[in-house]
């Protein structure tokens, strides 16, 4: 019997131990600036039609570079449909890193 309410006793402490440090452990600071924005081209042929100075340059014109801002500020998706407008690319993918970073991939198009 005492083994028993022993036992239920450190099931239930365990498990408000897992609660606490789940949500402890997944809270997101609010109002973090944004860190570094790493650009990467993947060009299969060699060509630089586009370079990361050229995307830069696309995302200040359009209002969306994300350095300096914060974190949760930065519209990933708006960014994608930005670059994917220009005829150098064909594909962009922005992102988020858990260390504030903005990490911009983009695959350039073939040339014909």
């Amino acid at each position: 019997m005492k083994k028993r309410i022993v036992l239920i006793v450190m099931m239930l402490l365990v498990t408000a131990y897992l609660a606490v440090a789940f949500t402890l452990f997944n809270h997101r600071p609010i109002g973090v600036s944004s860190g570094e924005v790493k650009i990467v081209i993947s060009d299969s042929t060699g060509t630089c039609f586009i370079t990361s100075s050229e995307v830069a340059r696309l995302l200040k014109r359009a209002g969306l570079y994300p350095s300096g801002g914060l974190v949760d500020s930065v519209k990933c998706h708006d960014i994608e449909k930005e670059l994917e407008k220009s005829v150098f690319i064909e594909r962009a993918e922005c992102f988020k890193t858990p260390s504030s970073d903005v990490c911009i991939h983009i695959v350039q198009r073939l040339p014909v």
